[in-house]
């Protein structure tokens, strides 16, 4: 951790904080920084300039690295109003998406602007916050589940989990040849899901003609995971309705949020924070938001004169707006705001 504080505040007390000079350049001289290196140590402030460092976080999605933090915008996407930023949520770079949507709902019931129906993508919706989100909070929260593509479901064999049958009650799993699980054993992931593991015979996969396309076991054992009842019931017909007419053209709305997005990266420059500190990001954060609530071309500001911006607190919202805020809405994939880089 030392080496990587050192990396990262070194350019900041090796070149003149007003010029940006390095102390190379010529005609420049290195005591002209002795007031400015010492001026963190008054006070005791280094260590609050460390606390804000070390809360920068690094993190690689797909092809982009960046050391820093990640914003979630929810917005409406209502066809007879102006589409609305409802809320701001910064977080830390290593926060997954997922982990942070029961904090987005608390903070929306807080301002009473909770929508009936919410589209996210799979960052978000898995099987937990689909129920917490409708159980807790009366939220349909309508987006694509990841996972639940094996092998054996990508090589179009039937022997994929869903052409298992289940007893619940007898704690049975029946495998598409008839052969029967031998062992039913309750198990819990490292982040404290629970799942099911059932464990079929090594002699039934062994005789099975069928075994190359159920398991890839050279002692022919397979073992099928399924979660708790209550959560497979959910995610099946969470996978069933994803795949309707009904589904994609719904989730088609979600795609126009995308420009607010490019919008505030482009334009306002959202990817990079200007600031030491999650505190000083989120409020960056949410004067980008409120610009972009303010520029004419997205026609919000001349639509939604009553409302009052304040961004070093949060939106406030007049109540005589919020029934059209509860309209459906979108909550986007965070977008990266990067802190200085470390190779």
């Amino acid at each position: 951790m030392g080496t990587r504080l050192c990396r990262l505040t070194r350019p900041h007390f090796e070149t003149h904080p007003v010029l940006g000079l390095p102390l190379t350049a010529s005609g420049f001289h290195y005591s002209i920084l002795s007031p400015f290196r010492d001026r963190p140590l008054v006070g005791g402030k280094e260590a609050v300039l460390l606390e804000r460092i070390v809360e920068a976080r690094n993190r690689t999605k797909r092809e982009t690295n960046w050391t820093g933090y990640v914003v979630h915008l929810t917005e409406t996407c209502s066809s007879s109003t102006p589409n609305s930023i409802t809320h701001v949520e910064t977080t830390p770079a290593t926060v997954t998406d997922d982990a942070v949507l029961e904090t987005i709902h608390q903070e929306l019931a807080a301002k009473d602007l909770l929508p009936e129906e919410q589209l996210a993508d799979a960052g978000y919706t898995t099987v937990d916050n689909l129920r917490d989100a409708a159980q807790h909070h009366q939220v349909d929260l309508i987006g694509p589940l990841s996972g639940g593509k094996s092998w054996q479901a990508n090589a179009g064999k039937d022997f994929y989990v869903n052409c298992f049958s289940i007893d619940w009650d007898q704690q049975v799993v029946t495998c598409p040849q008839g052969h029967q699980s031998r062992g039913w054993h309750l198990r819990h992931e490292k982040y404290g899901h629970e799942y099911i593991a059932a464990r079929f015979a090594p002699d039934d996969g062994l005789a099975c003609p069928h075994r190359s396309d159920c398991t890839r076991s050279k002692r022919g054992v397979r073992t099928v995971t399924i979660k708790p009842q209550a959560a497979y019931a959910l995610l099946q017909a969470a996978r069933a309705r994803q795949e309707t007419e009904d589904f994609k053209q719904q989730y088609k709305k979600r795609a126009g949020v995308e420009g607010a997005i490019s919008q505030g990266t482009r334009a306002f420059d959202l990817r990079r924070s200007r600031y030491w500190g999650l505190a000083k990001t989120h409020l960056q954060h949410l004067a980008t938001a409120a610009a972009y609530e303010l520029d004419p071309c997205n026609s919000v500001a001349s639509s939604l004169s009553e409302r009052t911006l304040f961004p070093q607190a949060e939106f406030q919202i007049d109540d005589t707006l919020k029934p059209y805020l509860r309209q459906s809405q979108h909550l986007v994939v965070g977008s990266e705001t990067n802190g200085p880089k470390v190779s």
